[in-house]
């Protein structure tokens, strides 16, 4: 019986062992896949949180480009505000008539080393340089000194307020020697004097233009302006003496990139010897700004 007793004893104490082991693996093998619960959950956040900030960069660029498409819609209203229409009557708010004087005043201090043009000591243009001296036309003197103001500007732009809309006018008016080129008209920069020596022809320029906004769509500009030269004794009777030009047009903006309409533009040369030509002419423009660019922002 004693033997019986023992060997229940063992057996029992055996299968208690094998039953503690097996619960010990069963906890490591839980404690294993808790941690790799852990790290997929840990992954999850990872990745969630990289979505997120992903979601917010494209919502901040969505924001910018939404308030950079409020503001452009801004710029273009601002920028399409016209005078009233027609019999309008005038708002409370517009200013009475005045005249807007705007240039500038430019004095320019030169010392020029060798002999350039003395009608041109103002401005250096290669073509005016001299190359043979003494004996050219043309040559000045080594190491002169120019105190110059010939860049200087000067405009003027007038306001009106009347029953069809505040009238805008533009007005410029210059005087100088040896400045056709600049002019619209043409002209002769240097010409020979009396005595046969090259010599710079004084030029007279003025413009007189008128802008009228009809409304959101529809503007018309009406302008003249002339090139007068006062010949020298050694230019022919035939020489450019005088240039008149002038332009309307009626012009139709749909979107306020574009425009189209037509013009009438008339000229006229008048010459020394006081002979007359002139030229009238109507086109259609079409005119459409783009812009954009190419590459990554």
């Amino acid at each position: 019986m004693k033997k019986i007793g023992v060997r229940h004893a063992v057996v029992s104490l055996v299968f208690c062992s094998a039953l503690l082991s097996h619960s010990t693996h069963a906890v490591a093998d839980d404690a294993a896949d808790l941690r790799e619960l852990k790290a997929e959950v840990a992954a999850e956040r990872e990745a969630l949180a990289s979505e997120r900030e992903a979601l917010a960069e494209q919502r901040k660029r969505v924001d910018e480009a939404l308030m950079n498409l409020q503001d452009q819609k801004a710029e273009r209203a601002t920028a399409a505000a016209v005078l009233p229409p027609v019999g309008a009557p005038q708002s409370r708010e517009t200013p009475g008539a005045h005249l807007d004087v705007y240039g500038f005043i430019q004095a320019d201090g030169i010392y020029d080393f060798y002999r350039v043009d003395p009608a041109w000591n103002a401005t250096l243009r290669s073509s005016k340089i001299p190359v043979t001296c003494p004996g050219e036309a043309g040559c000045g003197q080594n190491g002169e000194t120019i105190l110059s103001v010939r860049q200087s500007r000067l405009g003027f732009k007038g306001y009106l307020p009347t029953d069809m809309g505040e009238l805008k006018t533009i007005a410029g008016i210059v005087y100088g020697y040896g400045i056709a080129n600049y002019m619209n008209e043409g002209g002769n920069d240097l010409a020979p004097d009396s005595s046969g020596a090259a010599a710079a022809v004084p030029s007279l320029g003025w413009l007189v233009y008128y802008q009228r906004a009809w409304n959101e769509k529809w503007s018309s500009v009406l302008g003249y302006s002339q090139h007068r030269q006062f010949n020298i004794g050694g230019q022919t009777a035939t020489s450019f003496k005088q240039a008149d030009y002038m332009n309307l047009n009626v012009l139709w903006r749909p979107v306020p990139e574009m425009f189209v309409g037509p013009e009438f533009i008339w000229g006229r040369r008048k010459n020394e010897d006081s002979n007359v030509g002139s030229d009238s002419r109507v086109q259609m423009s079409f005119h459409y700004d783009f812009g954009g660019r190419i590459g990554p922002r």
